[in-house]
């Protein structure tokens, strides 16, 4: 598996309305990224950062029948069972955007009986374009001391939210550059 500390920044449009920073966490990318991470992929199929990248790259594409897939093998391979398949069935009902709103919105819900890391749900919240809520929950994520935290300011998935200031004043409490 290639892995690389430096990020390359690609920028695409996705559905109407959201823009996407893609960062392709792979240095020196040679062809296709589906292939680079498909091989990753390979060797465990339940790596989290392959598969988070795999969603994101489906998603930018509009491929979302794959965004999908992908998405819910995420939030298995995180033991969020329940997330996966309200993603799947409300995925199956109707479009990607709203799958992704409504899955938020009940993990929102199912979290008062279970925890559910509020990045997980941010992240649904970020790409069906709810930019304040996935705020509010990586405020909470930071006073949870989720441990993905202190790349914040370099994920691409949350590159939409740097312009918002809730998200900017989170990135200096934090002491992390704004990039």
């Amino acid at each position: 598996m290639i892995v690389s500390a430096w990020f390359k920044d690609v920028l695409f449009n996705t559905s109407p309305g959201i823009e996407f920073i893609a960062v392709l966490p792979f240095e020196n990318l040679s062809g296709d990224p589906d292939q680079e991470f498909n091989s990753s992929l390979e060797l465990d199929s339940n790596n989290s950062l392959s598969l988070r990248c795999m969603w994101s790259i489906h998603s930018i594409k509009g491929d979302y029948d794959k965004a999908i897939d992908y998405a819910s093998r995420f939030y298995r391979s995180q033991g969020n069972i329940d997330m996966a398949l309200d993603l799947e069935r409300l995925y199956e009902s109707g479009d990607y955007l709203t799958a992704l709103k409504n899955t938020a919105d009940q993990s929102m819900d199912h979290r008062k009986v279970e925890y559910i890391p509020s990045m997980r749900i941010a992240r649904l919240y970020t790409f069906c374009g709810e930019y304040d809520k996935a705020i509010d929950l990586q405020e909470e994520a930071y006073d949870e001391r989720f441990p993905s935290m202190f790349s914040l300011n370099v994920d691409p998935n949350w590159d939409v939210l740097k312009v918002k200031p809730d998200f900017q004043e989170l990135v200096k409490k934090m002491n992390l550059p704004l990039n």
